[in-house]
C-alpha cells in the first residue's frame, strides 16, 4: 500500500528581525512536527522580508538619502549563506567551497541553524529567504532535508516588476528539481517563486523533470493566485 504525506504551508509573516523570524520558524515546525507534518513550506521571502509599499526613495535618475538607509537595513536583514554571487551550484550545496581560517562554515550561519531545525523536527523544510551574495540581493527557496541537511537552493530567475529595483536575477542553471525521500516515499519536488508561476516555460522547466510535489511560496496575496494554482494543478495532471 502507498504510504501518505502530510504537507502543510506555513502562513506566517517575517518578525522584526532575521533572529526572531528564525525564533517564529523553529516554533512553527515543532508545532507542525507535533502534528504529523512531513513537508513544511515557508513564504517568499520569509527569513530578510518581502518589502512591499517600500520604494527605498527611489525615482528614475534619483535616490534620497532616506531610501539609501532603508535599503541599507534591508541589505543586512538579508541572510548570508555563503554562496558567490554568481552561484557556486552543487559546490555550494555539497560544502566543497573554501571556508575562512578559523571558521567551519561560509556564511552567517543561516543554513546551518535551518539544517538543525529540519533534524530536530524531522520535517524537510522548505524556506522562502532574501540571500545576500556579494552586492546584491536574491529572492531565493533552500530544501532542508531532516536526514541530509541542505539539499539544494535556487534563486527567483526574473524578479517582478520593482522587485527589480532590489533583488538581482537569478541563473536559470537552478531549476533543479530535487530527488529525495520523505517518510518512506520517493518524489521529485521543485519551487517556483510567486509570479514564476505565470511563466509557461518556467512551469514546463519543472515538469520536464517529472516533479511531483510542485511547490508555490509566495508574497501575493491576490484573487488571482488561486485560479493560477488550479490551472497548474490542472495542466501538470495532479
Amino acid at each position: 500500500m502507498p504510504k501518505c504525506l502530510t504537507l502543510a504551508v506555513a502562513q506566517a509573516h517575517t518578525q522584526p528581525t532575521t533572529s526572531a523570524t528564525l525564533t517564529d520558524l523553529s516554533d512553527k515546525a515543532h508545532e507542525a512536527a507535533s502534528k504529523g507534518v512531513h513537508l513544511l513550506l515557508f513564504p517568499e521571502a520569509y527569513l530578510g522580508g518581502y518589502p512591499r509599499t517600500c520604494n527605498f526613495g527611489a525615482a528614475v535618475g534619483s535616490r534620497s538619502d532616506e531610501g539609501r538607509e532603508q535599503y541599507l537595513q534591508y541589505f543586512h536583514n538579508a541572510v548570508d549563506l555563503g554562496d558567490t554571487p554568481r552561484g557556486a551550484g552543487d559546490d555550494w550545496t555539497a560544502k566543497r567551497l573554501e571556508v575562512a581560517k578559523g571558521k567551519d562554515y561560509r556564511g552567517d550561519g543561516t543554513r546551518e541553524e535551518l539544517e538543525s531545525i529540519a533534524k530536530e523536527t524531522g520535517i524537510f523544510l522548505v524556506v522562502g529567504v532574501v540571500e545576500r551574495a556579494g552586492g546584491s540581493l536574491y529572492c531565493s527557496v533552500l530544501y532542508m532535508c531532516p536526514k541530509e541537511g541542505c539539499m539544494g537552493k535556487r534563486r527567483k530567475v526574473m524578479p517582478t516588476g520593482s522587485e527589480r529595483l532590489i533583488w538581482a536575477q537569478g541563473s536559470p542553471s537552478t531549476l533543479k528539481a530535487i530527488r529525495t525521500s520523505i517518510h518512506g516515499v520517493e518524489l521529485t519536488l521543485a519551487a517556483a517563486i510567486c509570479w514564476e508561476n505565470y511563466m509557461p516555460l518556467l512551469r514546463y522547466s519543472l515538469y520536464s523533470q517529472n516533479v511531483n510535489v510542485y511547490l508555490a511560496p509566495t508574497a501575493d496575496a491576490r484573487d488571482t493566485w488561486l485560479p493560477l494554482m488550479r490551472t497548474i494543478a490542472c495542466e501538470s495532471r495532479a
